[in-house]
């Protein structure tokens, strides 16, 4: 009856209420779009913009350039070969000074300009993206072919089967949930059984007792107790009492018989 019990206050109640809390969560994912038409058009597109046909090996060799079109110390020093076989003069001089200041410019402008962060950064960064594109515009198509149909994977499970699978796992998780009230309840069992249980001779005993002991034997000497317990209320104040006039007593002799000398009848008294 009592095991009956425990399972009809535990376990049911409980497990009731765990279902219905979780019959009433709903989920839908039906509505869930990864990708609109117009972006996967968009795809399509960039991967027919002719992005593998790029000569990227051209756009490296230009940015690999120095900062000026030809080398200046080499045309400096054609300027200074062309001079020297020219006669001596104003157009060999002339010749020779355009050249020096094609060397201070090269010296003074194009080495710290190629030397400056901001150019090697720039440069390097442009360098990595070319290399970067290069390598992957080789399969682009085919990378944009994959992730296209996976997202349509994707998008047919979510739309037919990720609502099931989720109310699936919900039900095993309350299952789960409900499992623990039922491991409770079997613990509650097996300790009333094995460790209860095997105090209920003692426990018989004791109650036993307290009937016998307070029910029939105490209670029946209520009016006792209670008389006694006026009896020495009252009997305190004549305790006291007694002692503050006890000074006052005197202890009187007496005679039994007549004196000799005493014809009358007269009683002597010795204060």
């Amino acid at each position: 009856m009592s095991e009956s019990y425990t399972e009809l206050l535990f376990f049911l109640q409980y497990s009731k209420d765990v279902s219905r809390k979780f019959e009433g969560m709903k989920v839908d994912l039906r509505g869930i779009i990864l990708l609109e038409s117009e972006g996967k058009q968009n795809l399509i597109s960039f991967t027919e913009t002719g992005i593998n046909e790029i000569d990227f090996a051209a756009y490296l060799e230009e940015v690999n350039k120095g900062v000026t079109r030809i080398n200046l110390v080499d045309f400096a020093s054609q300027l200074d070969a062309q001079a020297d076989q020219l006669p001596k003069g104003t157009l060999q001089t002339s010749l020779k000074g355009h050249a020096n200041t094609i060397r201070q410019i090269h010296i003074q402008q194009v080495i710290p300009l190629e030397q400056s962060m901001k150019y090697v950064k720039a440069r390097s960064t442009l360098n990595q993206s070319i290399r970067f594109l290069e390598r992957t515009s080789s399969d682009l198509t085919v990378r944009v072919r994959d992730v296209l149909a996976a997202i349509d994977a994707t998008q047919f499970l979510i739309s037919h089967n990720a609502t099931f699978v989720v109310n699936q796992e919900t039900e095993k998780y309350k299952q789960t949930i409900i499992g623990y009230f039922k491991q409770y309840i079997d613990w509650i069992r097996t300790s009333l059984a094995l460790d209860v249980a095997t105090c209920k001779p003692l426990s018989n005993i004791v109650d036993t007792a307290e009937i016998l002991g307070c029910s029939f034997l105490l209670d029946s000497m209520n009016t006792f107790w209670f008389g006694l317990g006026c009896s020495t209320l009252f009997l305190l104040p004549s305790i006291i009492l007694s002692v503050k006039l006890a000074k006052f007593y005197r202890r009187m002799d007496t005679e039994d018989v007549y004196d000799d000398s005493s014809v009358s009848g007269t009683w002597h008294f010795t204060l």
